[in-house]
């Protein structure tokens, strides 16, 4: 008998991601993201079901004999996997470990941005302003209803992501020593208030969370509270003064 009714639990969410995807294509914008969001979410737990584990990109849940997600024509998926795009809507999926994957949908992309390894939305400002400058700018950035923020760099894929992005020189990142007591912290996005390293160069991650300091980093000189990603240090963290107009900057936007 359970193994009856979850055969026919996943039949029925098979019926509802073909007939979701299905209409993606004639219908764009908000209509398209909120059924394409349903879409996915069920093609997922029919992954689970068929594979004990949640997909971590789109081209797993759209390829094999018995796919979890039909796309029609019309519906791309980037090269890694990690947006899917039709008429007017693009989803993206953040897979977090084995937990469930985080899908959002954008009824617009504007020109700029690009997705990102996690599925969030990234865009490089050259210009040279101040850290609390950029840290405003990019929380005045809005993409369908969601708001941006400075980069919070959270693993090595999304460094070399945004390294690739920036294409050298210098960008401000959105962490802070905000009280000056070599506590470091991200100041914005799903991450805002999370610390993620204690201490000055011979300090430590903190709950084993993603740092790439360069040599000597932080807190030589003393005094610098805000984050940077420098490629005369290879590309690494520094940190440095947030009153200066010294650099760049990346918005994201995603959670």
């Amino acid at each position: 008998m359970e193994i009856l009714i979850a055969i026919v639990l996943v039949g029925i969410l098979s019926a509802v991601v073909v007939v979701g995807v299905s209409n993606l294509t004639s219908k764009g914008g908000d209509a398209a993201c909120a059924a394409s969001l349903d879409a996915a979410k069920a093609g997922s737990q029919v992954y689970l079901a068929s594979n004990g584990s949640y997909p971590t990109t789109f081209t797993q849940m759209t390829s094999g004999a018995s796919p979890a997600l039909t796309v029609p024509s019309g519906v791309t998926v980037n090269a890694n996997g990690a947006a899917m795009t039709g008429s007017g809507w693009t989803l993206t999926l953040w897979a977090a470990g084995s937990a469930a994957p985080v899908f959002t949908c954008f009824s617009s992309v504007p020109a700029g941005f690009t997705v990102g390894p996690n599925g969030h939305l990234y865009k490089h400002v050259s210009t040279a302003v101040t850290w609390n400058a950029a840290s405003s700018a990019a929380a005045a950035t809005v993409v369908s209803g969601q708001t941006g923020y400075l980069v919070t760099i959270t693993s090595a894929a999304e460094q070399s992501f945004v390294v690739g992005l920036v294409g050298g020189g210098r960008i401000y990142l959105g962490g802070a020593d905000s009280a000056g007591t070599s506590t470091w912290k991200w100041v914005g996005g799903p991450e805002a208030g999370t610390q993620f390293w204690s201490g000055a160069a011979a300090g430590s991650a903190v709950g084993g969370r993603y740092a790439n300091w360069a040599s000597g980093q932080p807190d030589n000189p003393g005094g610098e509270r805000c984050l940077e990603l420098y490629q005369p240090f290879g590309n690494k963290w520094n940190d440095i003064g947030c009153g200066g107009a010294w650099a760049g900057y990346v918005v994201e936007i995603g959670g």
